[in-house]
């Protein structure tokens, strides 16, 4: 994802990879492969740049809290 998508929406999730429309075939074979099957990202941007990127994790499916968004933003944003 480009990081003008990350300015409209800082916070990405994804709680299936499997099934996410978002992907194509080869990102999520890559992705697969790297026992991912769920996140999501918060990118912190300072000043314009982009600075930084929490991005957890999960090798399986699951739905993300808006408690664990909140939370990983906060963190990431200071």
């Amino acid at each position: 994802m480009a990081t003008l998508a990350y300015r409209e929406c800082p916070i990405v999730k994804v709680d299936d990879l499997r099934t996410d429309p978002r992907f194509n075939k080869q990102a999520r074979a890559g992705l697969q492969a790297r026992q991912v099957g769920a996140y999501f990202d918060v990118v912190l941007f300072e000043k314009g740049p982009w600075v930084s990127l929490l991005a957890p994790q999960s090798a399986t499916p699951r739905t993300w809290t808006s408690s664990e968004g909140g939370f990983s933003a906060k963190l990431a944003n200071g």
